[in-house]
């Protein structure tokens, strides 16, 4: 963590309620051995998505489908059943949800591009828009 700073509360709830769009890092595990090619189709997440209120935070958010846009979307395959995905979406896009699906309530998602259920082991942000 670099540049790490203090703030006032006010600030702080500023911060959380900017809506900014965001670059993240995920490790991904699947349940089954995937393949170069099978990962070839998570270019088909770039564009427009559908998002239904995840299952996690629907006690606290209205159940509707919001439309988010995913920029970039690049893997590297780290393992048979594991390979890192880098994704730059919209302000507002549920990430972990965008990889497993959610039961289908995103789509479309990582798991059916790539044929495989897939689980987000790791997440991270490693860029805000300013």
């Amino acid at each position: 963590v670099f540049e790490l700073q203090f703030t006032h509360k006010d600030k702080a709830a500023d911060i959380k309620q900017k809506h900014a769009d965001k670059e993240y890092k995920a490790v991904i595990e699947t349940e089954d051995e995937i393949t170069e090619e099978d990962l070839q189709n998570i270019s088909e997440v770039v564009g427009e998505i559908k998002q239904d209120t995840p299952e996690r935070v629907e006690h606290r958010r209205a159940d509707k489908t919001r439309k988010r846009e995913v920029y970039e979307a690049s893997w590297e395959k780290t393992g048979d059943k594991k390979f890192e995905l880098t994704v730059k979406a919209e302000a507002g896009t549920y990430i972990k949800e965008l990889i497993h699906g959610d039961e289908g309530r995103t789509q479309p998602n990582i798991s059916e591009l790539i044929g495989a259920p897939a689980e987000c082991v790791q997440l991270d942000v490693t860029w805000i828009e300013k």
